[in-house]
């Protein structure tokens, strides 16, 4: 029987430190996983816009001014290419990005909000997209062709 409570003793200390260390952690891992392409959790009745999507061409053709880009990788990636203009608000650090960037991203209401990640198989650009709909932001849209697509198309790129 000792050596039962000792071990549940244990067990709990160890439990009270992981979250302990998470806590303060300068990037602490999430208490929930929501997994790629899942309906984001709302109040029964409470219905979520769902951003729409952008192809290459109407994202190429639409006048700068109106189209705030924001790339949801994480930092390493952006840095190293991202399309001209474009904001880094990654998924993995989406309430540290978008405090950062509140300012650029409600400018004006007039202004479509475009994300991308990678490729048409990153889920994270669209998880972003759900997130800043349910900070209040309108018009967002995902371009899902991503980085490969712009690449691909031999438009112009940015580093750092």
């Amino acid at each position: 029987m000792q050596t039962i409570k000792a071990v549940l003793l244990l067990l709990l200390a160890a439990i009270a430190l992981g979250f302990g260390v998470n806590a303060v952690r300068s990037h602490p891992l999430p208490m929930r996983y929501e997994k790629p392409g899942a309906k984001p959790a709302v109040a029964p009745g409470v219905t979520v816009a769902e951003p729409g999507f952008i192809s290459l061409q109407e994202l190429r053709d639409a006048p700068k001014e109106s189209v705030v880009i924001i790339d949801a990788r994480t930092p390493l990636f952006f840095k190293a290419g991202h399309i001209p203009r474009a904001i880094n608000v990654s998924r993995k650090e989406f309430a540290r990005d978008f405090a950062r960037e509140t300012a650029t991203l409600r400018k004006g209401t007039t202004q479509r909000l475009v994300v991308y990640c990678s490729d048409e198989d990153c889920e994270d650009a669209l998880l972003v997209a759900r997130d800043l709909i349910r900070a209040g932001l309108q018009q967002v849209h995902v371009f899902k062709g991503g980085w490969k697509q712009w690449q691909e198309a031999g438009l112009p790129e940015e580093q750092g």
